[in-house]
């Protein structure tokens, strides 16, 4: 009987915010002998300055080398993001450097990286690519057509929230609410979200804002505005039965943001039956395809965000119905056989994984 494949997960821990953290750490508690490589241990945290970030990084190569020379894993699997790529390709030179194979699981905005070298880099020389839909798979096609078998699409799972009840029916209520997850900055859009909420107040609706998620790169001016405002609440960062409570206390579930790969919380407000508006970047038209009710809008278009997001308030019933379409279009994705599709891959790459290099030692 072939064993299962000994897999190096490098990500961040799950201690970390954000929706690559939680896939990662549902890859490492679902698949047997995986093993997580925390790049950012000490820490547990994305530093805030440049110095720390650079001192953590350096400090985690040594270590991922030292890793992978002493345990010798069958595989790589490397979480490749935005804000990482140099840090991700180094990564990579260094497992190819030790012959042990690469699967990058490409969680970037493809489209405003496609021409960043470390991303050129990691897409040649990776053993495979793994992206979320065929949407991705085309936008690096079309600058790396070489790429075309070593790409798999696999889109991301949805665990859902152990322990907290199932979706319910929801409360109709006199003021409607608009929650957003996700961390708080100008790529995600929330500031121009609260400008369309204001002009939907203006207009005689009653709708809040709620943001869920941790503070992030945003002007001072957008902040204060946010934190201020008596028609936004800031929730901070939750997890698990209190996040999904947030989910549930919601009507309609915004995403604004400039780029996206699939994003995670997306997928969870669906999975608690909630209509989504969205900006239409990344996977996430392809998501959404064929779920009726759902509005994608363009990045930008202010009065276009603030229409949809009118059209689902002002129709309770509408609302609900979109919700149970979500669910149910979410429901098949569970972790369970995402692992089982994943370790399939894992399995064939493994089967012609070259040997480690043996270091000569020398007599003396």
């Amino acid at each position: 009987m072939t064993r299962d494949p000994r897999v190096l997960v490098a990500g961040p821990p799950g201690s970390a915010v954000g929706g690559v953290a939680t896939h990662t750490a549902e890859l490492v508690d679902a698949m047997p002998r995986t093993r997580l490589f925390d790049q950012w241990w000490p820490l547990g945290r994305r530093s805030s300055s440049l110095l720390g970030r650079l001192g953590v990084h350096a400090f985690a190569l040594v270590r991922f080398a030292a890793e992978l020379f002493l345990r010798r894993p069958d595989l790589v699997h490397l979480q490749v993001t935005d804000n990482g790529l140099v840090r991700d390709a180094a990564y990579l030179s260094t497992a190819r450097l030790l012959r042990v194979p690469v699967l990058s699981h490409l969680h970037s905005s493809l489209p405003q990286h496609l021409g960043h070298p470390a991303l050129a880099r990691i897409v040649r020389e990776s053993q495979c690519l793994l992206v979320m839909s065929g949407r991705a798979r085309d936008e690096i096609l079309s600058a790396f057509p070489e790429a075309e078998k070593r790409i798999i699409i696999l889109p991301n799972p949805v665990q859902g929230f152990p322990g907290a009840p199932r979706p319910r029916p929801r409360v109709r209520r006199q003021v409607a609410t608009v929650l957003c997850v996700g961390e708080i900055s100008a790529h995600k859009g929330q500031y121009e979200l609260f400008q369309a909420i204001e002009t939907l107040n203006t207009r005689g609706n009653s709708v809040r804002l709620r943001l869920v998620g941790p503070w992030g790169e945003i002007g001072t001016k957008e902040r204060r505005a946010l934190e201020t405002s008596p028609i936004v609440d800031v929730l901070g960062v939750k997890r698990g039965a209190d996040l999904a409570a947030a989910y549930d206390s919601a009507d309609v579930f915004a995403l604004n943001s400039r780029a996206e790969a699939e994003p995670l919380s997306m997928l969870e407000a669906m999975s608690r039956g909630l209509p989504v508006v969205a900006t239409s970047v990344g996977s996430i038209p392809e998501t959404l395809a064929g779920l009726d009710g759902n509005v994608l809008v363009e990045r930008g278009a202010p009065e276009t965000l603030t229409s949809a997001l009118a059209s689902l308030i002002a129709d309770p019933d509408l609302r609900d119905q979109i919700g149970q379409i979500n669910l149910a279009a979410v429901e098949p994705r569970s972790i369970r056989h995402y692992v089982r599709e994943l370790g399939a891959h894992y399995a064939t790459l493994t089967t012609t994984r070259p040997q480690m290099r043996r270091l000569r030692r020398k007599n003396l």
